[in-house]
């Protein structure tokens, strides 16, 4: 599977289902597979990944395997990283009776469609459920709004946004708000997205929420070269989330990047360091391989900027050893720090 495969499935909660687009042959003897993955190589920045299916619902068993139909569904209990072999456990999901259900709730069904990326079949439903149920409007907006967004279409989002709006829920306001403003932030119309962030940060009500937006009003900040408004804004959202996430959580390692980044585009340097290595610590804790590799290469351009050419250098190093195992070998990330180090040792 592609890094950007891997990094979906990690962000993917246990509510996710996940359907497969061709027939699951599923190996019995799981010491086999493992054997088999651990004796082959990855080839064009592929990576190894082992689905470990929980059975709670028996396919058709051939001998050694049981295979799935294209109709399963499965989903996600947990994703580790052992031994450069992704182990992905999933269970199978009941997929008919799902659906079943949704019926008695008909928004639910074309936002299942979206989920499993029938984006055409589910746009469809949409718009049926917007000439039947006029109660529906604002959430069917929202969920045109949505598949136009996973389409990049951030025009066609913004305006079902704003249809969704006129209806929505007192109690769904500050979000539908919050995707206004990240949908002029992609069109890079930043005043508007500013105002409309703005206004969603007023109506939030929970500490997760307001660190969110805090971060997204920070991001919108940079992009506009507006550093010290930035850095206020991080500061907040980190602040936040270290008095409400659990110790480990990844976001406040992304907190931290950010404040190095900002610190580092202004060129205080020794600063923008004293970040990474906080966030640096949160990374190393938990599954955040690619975060940590981006901070690598972040830091090593830093030691480059100090004339410490051999940090500059490790740290390069320790960048390219985690992207080769994500990435393939003529990644532009790839290259350029392998230019950076071959430049570093004619140094």
């Amino acid at each position: 599977m592609t890094i950007d495969q891997i990094d979906y499935l990690n962000q993917c909660s246990d509510k996710t289902i996940l359907r497969f687009n061709s027939y699951i042959i599923a190996n019995k003897n799981q010491e086999y597979v493992l054997n088999s993955l651990e004796n082959s190589s990855n080839t064009n920045g592929l990576h190894k990944v082992l689905f470990q299916i929980e059975i709670n619902q028996i396919g058709k068993i051939y001998k050694q395997y049981i295979i799935f139909p294209i109709t399963t569904y499965f989903n996600i209990i947990s994703i580790k990283f052992e031994k450069r072999i992704w182990i992905v456990t999933i269970n199978v999901f009941n997929s008919n009776q799902f659906i079943k259900n949704k019926k008695k709730n008909p928004i639910k069904l074309p936002h299942f469609l979206r989920q499993i990326a029938r984006f055409d079949q589910a746009e469809k439903l949409f718009y049926l459920l917007l000439n039947q149920y006029p109660s529906l409007n604002a959430l069917c907006y929202n969920g045109l709004a949505r598949i136009a967004q996973d389409k990049a279409s951030y025009d066609i989002s913004l305006h079902f946004y704003i249809k969704s709006l006129e209806n929505i829920s007192i109690e769904d306001r500050p979000y539908c708000l919050n995707n206004i403003a990240c949908a002029y932030d992609y069109l890079k119309q930043y005043e508007q997205a500013l105002k409309y962030y703005d206004q969603a940060l007023k109506l939030m009500k929970y500490d997760k929420d307001q660190a969110m937006c805090l971060n997204n009003i920070g991001i919108t900040y940079a992009k506009i070269k507006q550093y010290e408004q930035a850095i206020k804004y991080f500061q907040d959202s980190l602040s936040i989330r270290i008095k409400s996430l659990p110790e480990n959580h990844q976001d406040i390692g992304i907190s931290y990047t950010n404040l190095g980044v900002i610190y580092s585009s202004i060129d205080q340097l020794d600063k923008a360091l004293q970040y990474f290595n906080l966030a640096l610590k949160y990374f190393q804790r938990n599954k955040s391989i690619i975060f940590r590799a981006i901070l690598y290469q972040n830091m090593a351009k830093i030691f480059q900027q100090m004339n410490q050419f051999n940090k500059a250098l490790q740290f390069y190093q320790d960048a390219l050893n985690i992207f080769e195992q994500f990435k393939p070998s003529d990644h532009p990330n790839i290259i350029h720090i392998q230019q950076q180090i071959q430049q570093l040792n004619q140094q």
